[in-house]
């Protein structure tokens, strides 16, 4: 079965054969696969994996003589159920596909109904004379030493002039996408002239690999974003400035494409010794006036009301809440932000009071986890 797509292309609902259908003409079984099919460029880096191709016939259906004459295909008669690696493929010549099959899939074979899933980091080099299997995130054409050095690029040879789905996109070092552009794409193709539009949810940065890598985009700007300017991911939430109450610190949200930007005024906060604040955290009894809230630095925190730290009382008092340590930040994060240990949960301040509030790391940035106050 020949594949229109170089990657591992989708092989739905691999099914068994019947009888006189060629392996070429049913999906999933003996799939040739294409390499991606735009222009080619200069090259300014070399690739030099190298991969194992099998079968009698390699040097038939193996041998390359320049830059983009090669395509990925599975090895057997049947596709990968789930998504193939490297091992999972060989690379052929594109005028080869004939021979590869005769090779690989003489007879028609049965092959299990499962679906293939796209693996856009696989491609098909020339290197030297032979065709090689290549994986993007450990080849040449993706080394780096910052994240200056990487660049998105989609996997096909063309690339999307709209935006298409972040499982198409790999990470090229900027000096080796002319090199992946002139493998990947057949010679004399041409594409489309437009700018190609990545998804705004993934970035391109070197790993600790060396290699450039496809990561999440950071869902917040690093400044204050205007009101009703374009947003990239929708839903996220991002806060603002230095306030020791999340609920002080302006606030965007991408909504319909557009930031939507709160801005609060609080009144202020004091510091140990001020305006009647305690010099040390800790501080018990009544306290005045009510609703004053003091910062005593280190993320330790008083607050004076009549129903902050739990049940209401007849006469403001003092409760008073220090950082929840361990792996938590000592003041609140900024919803948005990054955060490294997915599922750590941190309390902070006063029930109450503005100082309360809770900070879950879901995934790659803090996001909001409301706390409930004793009754």
């Amino acid at each position: 079965m020949i594949l229109p797509h170089s990657r591992i292309a989708p092989v739905l609902g691999v099914v068994g054969l019947l009888a006189g259908l060629s392996p070429i003409a049913a999906a999933g079984c003996g799939s040739v696969v294409g390499t991606p099919g735009g222009s080619g460029g200069g090259d300014s880096v070399t690739s030099t994996t190298t991969g194992t191709n099998v079968g009698g016939g390699v040097a038939t259906w193996g041998a390359c003589a320049a830059p983009g004459q090669c395509e990925l295909a599975a090895k057997g008669c049947c596709g990968t159920c789930g998504t193939p690696q490297i091992n999972d493929v060989n690379a052929v010549n594109r005028g080869q596909e004939s021979a590869y099959q005769a090779d690989n899939c003489p007879e028609p074979t049965p092959c299990p109904d499962c679906a293939s899933m796209i693996n856009p980091d696989l491609a098909a080099f020339c290197v030297g004379v032979m065709c090689k299997p290549i994986d993007v995130r450990t080849d040449p054409v993706s080394a780096c030493a910052t994240d200056a050095d990487c660049r998105l690029r989609y996997s096909d040879c063309c690339e999307s002039c709209a935006t298409a789905s972040p499982d198409l996109v790999i990470a090229l070092s900027v000096s080796g996408a002319s090199v992946y552009t002139s493998q990947v794409c057949a010679p004399s193709q041409a594409c489309d002239k437009c700018l190609a539009a990545y998804p705004p949810s993934v970035k391109a940065v070197c790993a600790a690999s060396k290699h450039c890598v496809v990561v999440p985009a950071d869902p917040c700007p690093v400044a204050q974003p205007d009101a009703k300017t374009a947003c990239p991911i929708e839903g996220a939430v991002c806060e603002y400035g230095a306030d020791i109450r999340p609920s002080c610190r302006p606030r965007a949200t991408c909504t319909g494409g557009l930031w939507a930007v709160l801005l609060v005024k609080c009144p202020p906060v004091f510091g140990p010794g001020q305006s009647g604040c305690p010099t040390m955290g800790g501080a018990m009894g009544d306290c005045s006036p009510d609703g004053l809230l003091c910062d005593l630095g280190g993320g330790d925190t008083c607050a004076c009301g009549k129903c902050v730290g739990g049940p209401c009382s007849m006469t403001p008092h003092w409760s008073c809440a220090t950082p929840s340590g361990g792996d938590c930040p000592v003041e609140p994060p900024l919803l948005g932000s990054a955060c490294a240990i997915s599922g750590l949960s941190c309390i902070y301040g006063t029930c109450g009071a503005a100082t309360s509030a809770g900070r879950v790391c879901s995934g790659p940035v803090w996001s909001d986890a409301p706390v409930a106050c004793p009754q």
